[in-house]
């Protein structure tokens, strides 16, 4: 039998690329009943936001990679996804305020991806105290042997994640076990 989770929950993270995805289908239908027609840029920007949606689906760590940099090129008008285009020239860079307004729901959106940008006292409080509770875990597994480390990394142990973090890094500084 199969253990693996399967029911999949769509949080509010997918709002951006449905949003992207909606400037797309408007394109589209517009596209298809005018004389409007698509360039290079927005079929490389249609092609990037169908990879992202595949990978929002099978890894949202490459998904936010990837999405970040199509936000990065759509702002600095490498790529486009929208029929209009508005543009703002600084010297020689033109901008696509289209993408800058995306990357501010991204972000908004994306509590993962907003921690990381703007971590808050708490979220340092906590990184600070996880690596304080491993350091203490390094310094009562320094004395157990080899084979009572590895029991300690079996997913079945009870132990906690900063104690297999401790036990890990035991094995690989004492024994050079990777």
């Amino acid at each position: 039998m199969n253990n693996r989770k399967t029911d999949f929950k769509l949080g509010k993270d997918i709002i951006p690329l449905a949003v992207v995805i909606a400037l797309i289908l408007v394109s589209f239908s517009v596209v298809l009943s005018s004389n409007i027609v698509f360039t290079i840029k927005h079929y490389i920007g249609i092609f990037l936001v169908l990879l992202a949606s595949f990978l929002y689906f099978l890894n949202k760590k490459a998904h936010i990679y990837l999405f970040s940099v199509i936000l990065i090129m759509g702002f600095i008008n490498l790529i486009d996804v929208f029929y209009v285009s508005i543009l703002f020239r600084f010297t020689f860079i033109t901008f696509n305020p289209i993408f800058l307004i995306l990357t501010g729901v991204f972000i908004a959106f994306n509590d993962d991806f907003r921690n990381k940008l703007f971590p808050s006292e708490k979220t340092s409080i906590k990184l600070t105290t996880n690596t304080g509770l491993i350091n203490h875990y390094k310094n009562i597994f320094n004395k157990k042997s080899k084979s009572e480390l590895k029991e300690i990394l079996k997913e079945q142990s009870k132990y906690v994640n900063e104690a297999k973090i401790a036990a890990r890094d035991v094995l690989k500084e004492k024994f050079n076990v990777f």
